[in-house]
Order: C-alpha cells, then sequence, then structure tokens
C-alpha cells in the first residue's frame, strides 16, 4: 500500500493533527494535542513514498 500526500493529510485533518511527520522506515506520525502519535494502520514509508510527497509540496 503506497502511502498517499492527500489521504495522510484528510486523515491529520479529521484527527486535528497539527503536524504530520514522515521519515523513511516509520509510519507516519502525528502530533495531536501536543502527543507524537504513530499511525500504525500506515506501513512504515519508503524512501520513495517520502520523496514523492516531498517532490508534491515543494514549489521549483
Amino acid at each position: 500500500m503506497e502511502v498517499e500526500l492527500n489521504e495522510l493529510l484528510m486523515d491529520a485533518m479529521n484527527r486535528r493533527a497539527s503536524d504530520v511527520h514522515l521519515k523513511v522506515g516509520q509510519p507516519p506520525i502525528f502530533r495531536i494535542d501536543g502527543e507524537l502519535v504513530s499511525l500504525d494502520q500506515y506501513p512504515p514509508l519508503k524512501a520513495s513514498e517520502v520523496a514523492k510527497i516531498a517532490y508534491q509540496i515543494m514549489s521549483e
């Protein structure tokens, strides 16, 4: 299962997360009410997924 940016952002919004942390080899982590919450329903992120998400949010 490839993690998609829009899916992550919708999930973050629904959980009222203030931050989304992405690190290769770990599932996404949200900051919710000041606490870091690992999202174990997502698989550990691959380098290609993190790069794809990063390029989607960066401007040229």
